[in-house]
C-alpha cells in the first residue's frame, strides 16, 4: 500500500472549518496546493529536504518501525523501514552531505542513514565515552555543533555531563557548561552560545530563568508568574532576534476549554508581548482541545505557529491548524486542514519558498481515533493586513495617541469596545461615543476592540 495524491480539484472531499482569533482581523485566502495521504497505518513526524530538492518524512509505519519516506512534487517515490520500534531512533538532522539523514539510535550510536536504500553506517558511538549503560538525550543545535546530555541508565560512579559533536568530522568535546540540578531544564540557546535554563516554584507559581554563558557563569536571569495549573503544557523556542517564546495551551477546567497562548520574552525576561487563540464558538460544546505543537521562524521574520485540535466529550472532525504571524504576533492568515471522518495533527513544517510551507503530520479515524494515516500537504499562505492598515473601513486618525482616541469614518454609537494590554489584560471597556478617552493609560502598545454588527475589529496603537 501507498498512497493517494489529491490536487483541490479532487473528488475526494476536503471539509475546510472556520476558524476564531481571540482577535479577529479581515484575513485573505490562502491555497492549499496539493496533499497526499498514506493508504496504510502510519504518520509523520519530521521533514525536511535533502540536496536533490526532494522532501523526507520521518515517521512510522504499521509494525511501528522507524520509516523514512521520500516524496517528490507530492507523489512518495521511496519508503523505507528500519529495524527495530520507531521509539529506538531519535531523528537529529542533515549530514554535512545533505542527502542523508543522521539519527541517535536507543544503543547510543549515531548512523547516517541514505533515505532511499536503508544503508546505514555508524558515525559516533557514545559508548565509547563510558562503560555504564548510557541514556543519551538530544538537546539541538548550539554555535558549536551538535549538543547531547551523556547520563548513566542507572546509578553509576559519574555525574551527567554535556558532549557536543563537531557536524564537518564528528569528533566531541566537552562544553565547560555543567548538567544543573533536576528542577533546571535546558529550553535552547542564545546567538552568542549562551544557554538557557528554566525552573518553575511551584509554590509561588512562578516560572524562572537561567542565563549561562560558555564559562558556566550566569550572566542574566528573570521570573515571570506562571500558574502550571491553568498552562497544562507548554514549549519554548529562541528565535534569531534572541526573543524567548513560550507557547502551549490554556486550560479553563470549568468547561474543558482549552486556548492557545503566545508569550514573548525581551532579553531582560520582561513579557513584550502576549497572544491568545481559541477553537471556533461552535466547538465550545465539545470540550476542545486546542494546542500548539511548535512555531517556526519565517523567511519574512514573522511566524508560523501549528497544532491541532480535539474534542474530549464527544468525538469529532477536528483539524490541523496553521497560524501565520508578523513579528508583532499579528495574524496574517490561518488554515485549517482535515478530512471527513478524520481528525488531524500537524507534526512539522519546513517553509519551501516564501511563505511556501511544507507540512506533514497524521489523520486518524474520529470515531475510534485509530488507523494513524500519514498526510503531506503544501500550502501556499497569502500574507494580508490588519484592519487598522487596509481595511479601507476604519482607521485610527491620529497615531499615536494622546488622550482621545478617533476613527476615521462614523459607526454605530450602541458598537461596545474595549483596550487590552499586550498581556492580553482588559484594561477599560464601554459604548461607542465616536471616540474613547484613553487618557488614564500608562504610555505604551495597546489592542482597542471595536464590535461591528457583531464582529470585532482590531486596532493597535500606541500611547503617549
Amino acid at each position: 500500500m501507498m498512497g493517494t495524491f489529491y490536487s483541490p480539484s479532487s473528488a475526494f472531499r476536503l471539509l475546510l472549518v472556520p476558524f476564531v482569533f481571540l482577535f479577529a482581523f479581515n484575513l485573505s485566502s490562502q491555497t492549499l496546493d496539493w496533499y497526499y495521504l498514506h493508504d496504510s497505518k502510519s504518520n509523520g513526524q519530521q521533514l525536511g529536504r535533502l540536496s536533490d530538492g526532494n522532501i523526507f518524512v520521518v515517521g512510522n509505519d504499521p509494525e511501528d518501525s522507524l520509516s523514512i519516506k521520500v516524496f517528490s512534487d507530492g507523489h512518495l517515490i521511496s519508503n523505507i523501514g528500519l529495524p527495530g520500534y520507531f521509539f529506538e531512533y531519535v531523528y537529529i538532522g542533515l549530514y554535512p552531505d545533505s542527502n542523508s539523514l543522521i539519527m541517535l539510535e536507543s544503543s547510543g550510536k549515531l548512523i547516517r542513514v541514505n533515505p532511499y536504500t536503508g544503508e546505514a553506517s555508524i558515525i559516533f558511538d557514545f559508548g565509547n565515552l563510558e562503560s555504564s549503560d548510557l541514556r543519551i538525550i538530544f538537546y539541538g543545535r548550539n554555535k558549536d555543533g551538535l549538543l547531547f546530555k551523556v547520563s548513566p541508565r542507572q546509578n553509576s560512579s559519574f555525574h551527567p555531563y554535556y558532549v557536543v559533536i563537531n557536524e564537518r568530522d564528528f569528533t566531541f568535546s566537552r562544553p565547560k557548561v555543567q548538567v544543573k540540578s533536576s528542577s533546571y531544564i535546558l529550553r535552547g540557546f542564545y546567538s552568542n552560545g549562551d544557554w538557557l535554563f528554566s525552573e518553575y516554584d511551584h509554590g509561588i507559581k512562578k516560572l524562572k530563568f537561567h542565563r549561562i554563558d560558555h564559562s558556566d557563569n550566569e550572566v542574566a536571569k528573570g521570573e515571570i508568574y506562571f500558574n502550571d495549573f491553568n498552562h497544562s503544557s507548554y514549549s519554548f523556542h529562541i528565535d534569531t532576534r534572541d526573543n524567548l517564546f513560550i507557547f502551549g495551551d490554556t486550560v479553563l477546567s470549568r468547561n474543558r476549554f482549552h486556548k492557545a497562548f503566545v508569550k514573548v520574552l525581551d532579553v531582560n525576561f520582561l513579557i513584550s508581548r502576549s497572544v491568545i487563540f481559541e477553537p471556533d464558538s461552535v466547538d465550545l460544546q465539545y470540550g476542545t482541545l486546542f494546542v500548539p505543537r511548535r512555531i517556526f521562524e519565517a523567511k519574512d521574520g514573522g511566524y508560523l505557529l501549528y497544532g491541532d485540535g480535539m474534542a474530549v466529550i464527544s468525538y469529532k472532525d477536528f483539524p490541523a491548524w496553521f497560524v501565520k504571524l508578523d513579528n508583532l504576533l499579528i495574524k496574517k492568515w490561518e488554515y485549517k486542514f482535515h478530512l471527513q471522518d478524520l481528525s488531524c495533527s500537524a507534526s512539522g513544517v519546513l517553509e519551501a519558498e516564501n511563505d511556501f510551507w511544507i507540512a506533514t503530520g497524521h489523520c486518524v479515524r474520529t470515531e475510534w481515533l485509530i488507523e494513524s494515516r500519514l498526510f503531506l500537504l503544501n500550502l501556499k499562505g497569502l500574507e494580508t493586513s490588519t484592519s487598522n492598515e487596509s481595511s479601507g473601513k476604519f482607521l485610527i486618525t491620529t497615531m499615536p495617541v494622546s488622550d482621545v482616541l478617533r476613527l476615521n469614518k462614523p459607526m454605530d454609537f450602541h458598537s461596545k469596545y474595549s483596550v487590552w494590554d499586550l498581556q492580553g489584560r482588559r484594561l477599560m471597556d464601554g459604548t461607542w461615543s465616536g471616540e474613547a478617552d484613553v487618557s488614564g493609560l500608562a504610555p505604551g502598545m495597546y489592542q482597542f476592540i471595536l464590535h461591528q454588527e457583531g464582529q470585532p475589529l482590531v486596532f493597535r496603537f500606541i500611547k503617549v
